[in-house]
């Protein structure tokens, strides 16, 4: 951020994630939370999966950029947005 580059989105993810389970292990102290964790992590990114679908780039789709990098051509193929859609919802 401070170099004004683009912030990975597994950075964001891994981030949010972090923060999320800090709070919840620091509110609750309980062992049970800890085993639980990994359920609502699971549930979390599958919400964070969805709330993306309205915009014109998915999250899976930036995952997958993040990840390996795609020419332009195929980013902005109608196909492609399409398919990372359909990879959301599954």
């Amino acid at each position: 951020m401070v170099l004004r580059a683009p912030v990975p989105a597994v950075l964001w993810l891994t981030t949010g994630l972090l923060v999320v389970r800090t709070i919840i292990g620091v509110t609750t102290g309980g062992v049970f939370f800890c085993f639980l964790r990994s359920g609502l992590q699971n549930l979390l990114i599958a919400f964070c999966l969805l709330a993306g679908l309205p915009f014109e780039r998915t999250l899976l789709g930036r995952l997958a950029n993040d990840l390996c990098a795609f020419p332009a051509a195929l980013t902005g193929d109608a196909r492609v947005h399409r398919f990372f859609r359909r990879a959301s919802v599954l």
